[in-house]
């Protein structure tokens, strides 16, 4: 969710995070992993993402949000 967060051009620190597991992942399969920002507010940005496997299966959703200060990190 940060890499979509600083796709959009924000650095933020993670204020809330909630994860919901789906489906059991096992550490040696393949998954792919999407994230976008749904709204900014101020200095508040909401980020949701998802983890599927190669068959598309939804196997974890999450939404968390961020406190958006574009001094911290590197360049």
């Amino acid at each position: 969710m940060a890499y979509a967060l600083e796709f959009n051009g924000y650095r933020g620190l993670t204020v809330k995070l909630y994860i919901r597991f789906l489906r059991i992942l096992k550490p040696k399969d393949n998954y792919k992993i999407k994230g976008y920002v749904d709204r900014i507010r101020g200095r508040l940005a909401r980020v949701h993402s998802e983890v599927t496997d190669e068959n598309g299966n939804i196997m974890a959703k999450a939404y968390g949000l961020f406190f958006i200060d574009n001094k911290i990190g590197g360049e």
